[in-house]
């Protein structure tokens, strides 16, 4: 009984590990940043503030949490090899005074690239990318 109690506490404890080491590998990379501006991502206008952003590699979704609201957003974002990112950070193309969130970096050289929005795209007109703009993460 003792040998039996001992083989399944073991099982869960193992589980329990693989579990949690699955867990963090799904999550690619976490960051948070000060946005001085406000910036659109897809559709929707996100007003200036600390952000917290999370990659998940196990379905390419990034996760925007506005710090000072509470507000988090989800959209789809591939992880893409770009080669050497250098330091995280957020980069928009910036059209005037109005900014798009085109990519994401974390530590290494994984990067998530965004798929311009409409709105972008008309902006843009030739659709050559606009000046772009870097915050770093933390």
């Amino acid at each position: 009984m003792k040998r039996q109690f001992s083989r399944i506490a073991m099982t869960l404890g193992l589980a329990a590990v693989m579990g949690s080491t699955l867990l963090l590998a799904a999550t690619s990379g976490k960051g948070t940043a000060e946005v001085p501006f406000d910036f659109q991502v897809q559709n929707r206008v996100l007003p200036a503030g600390m952000y917290t952003v999370t990659h998940s590699n196990a379905d390419g979704i990034l996760y925007l949490r506005n710090e000072g609201s509470g507000e988090t957003i989800a959209f789809l974002a591939p992880v893409r090899k770009w080669g050497k990112a250098g330091d995280p950070k957020l980069t928009f193309n910036q059209y005037g005074d109005r900014y798009f969130l085109s990519a994401v970096w974390f530590d290494g050289e994984d990067g998530c690239g965004l798929v311009k929005s409409r709105q972008e795209k008309e902006i843009s007109g030739d659709g050559k990318p606009g000046v772009l703009a870097s915050i770093h993460l933390k």
